[in-house]
């Protein structure tokens, strides 16, 4: 699966730039507190047993969508989002923490209700591959670098829930909520030797502005109800 994503994604920005209609892009800011779920370790280490709970994390991402109809529409994205955790542990007063910055990757699709009006809501399931950058164990004194202990690849699925506000029928500014689900274990290395096993998980707030080109129906209907 590595990479996979990347082509796949490549291909289709590149079909849609040639696309005469239905196309739009944008970008997109991400508020995204993230940690690592399923968290396991060895019983017969109970020193690396150990709970998780959110970590402040923020990226950013170029958006494309297709529309294939008026309802629905193919997405892809590229972009950069920080995962990570803290750890829950209450007498760890040196706020321990992991900190992983990846490259990220998505393709899926989107249901688009009441397209026409100037507000409207979706739901989009994508398919997203996870491309560690960097990988650190951060404490309150010092930084260590453990990215050859974490896996350089992820995968899962991204669902998001929003709504659309258009700005007029080529401008639209949006507005959502997203889950974003691992499913490779994020240790690697000595770490995985030694038992540990997590995932990242993702849950956050995406503000976006894209614009393009819409269907001509779209395009016609918007501009009917558009003062």
């Amino acid at each position: 699966m590595k990479r996979i994503l990347f082509f796949l994604c490549v291909m289709m920005m590149t079909n849609l730039l040639f696309a005469q209609t239905g196309f739009n892009m944008g970008v997109s800011f991400n508020y995204a507190p993230s940690t690592l779920i399923n968290a396991t370790s060895p019983q017969e280490i109970p020193a690396l047993d150990f709970d998780f709970k959110l970590k402040n994390s923020i990226g950013g991402q170029l958006d494309f969508a297709y529309f294939i109809n008026p309802v629905w529409s193919i997405i892809a994205s590229a972009g950069y989002l920080q995962r990570g955790a803290t750890f829950a542990n209450p007498e760890a007063e040196y706020l321990p923490r992991y900190r992983f910055s990846y490259l990220d990757f998505s393709l899926g699709t989107t249901y688009h209700f009441n397209l026409e009006k100037r507000y409207s809501p979706f739901v989009s399931l994508s398919l997203t591959q996870h491309n560690l950058l960097t990988a650190s164990l951060k404490n309150s004194f010092e930084e260590l670098t453990i990215k050859d202990d974490i896996s350089t690849t992820d995968v899962g699925l991204l669902l998001a829930v929003g709504t659309d506000y258009k700005l007029s029928t080529k401008k639209t500014i949006q507005l959502s909520l997203f889950y974003n689900q691992g499913f490779v274990n994020v240790f690697n290395g000595i770490y995985r030797e030694n038992g540990l096993k997590a995932f990242n998980s993702v849950f956050g707030i995406r503000a976006g502005y894209s614009f393009g080109v819409m269907q001509k129906k779209l395009r016609l209907q918007n501009d009917n109800n558009t003062p």
